[in-house]
């Protein structure tokens, strides 16, 4: 396990997953990344049954659909969420560099 310093991404974590973000697993020389398709591939390169340990998903068909539809829509909010704050900062900057801009424009006038 490598932590990472999301403030500032290493250039090694964008030659693993080109929109650098994570989870990224490696395994036998394959990378894997993007949360619900790191989760599928361990219930399927690991197993419960076999490790001794707990499945990720349900055994249950329609529950593992469910759990399945979940993480879709957790997904789903969480690109909606990262849309709207990007567009706040992207708001405020504007905002800024307008009233900037204004000062520049309008020092040699009197109002």
């Amino acid at each position: 396990m490598v932590y990472v310093n999301l403030k500032s991404k290493p250039d090694w974590l964008f030659e693993r997953n080109p929109f650098g973000l994570v989870p990224i697993l490696e395994h036998k020389g394959n990378v894997v990344y993007e949360s619900a398709v790191c989760n599928e591939f361990l219930e399927e390169a690991f197993p419960g049954s076999n490790t001794g340990t707990r499945d990720l998903l349900p055994s249950c068909l329609y529950r593992r659909a469910a759990a399945r539809l979940m993480m879709f829509k957790i997904d789903k909010v969480c690109m909606l969420l990262t849309f709207i704050v990007a567009n706040i900062i992207a708001a405020e900057l504007y905002h800024h560099q307008k009233i900037d801009f204004e000062k520049i424009y309008f020092k040699n006038f009197v109002i």
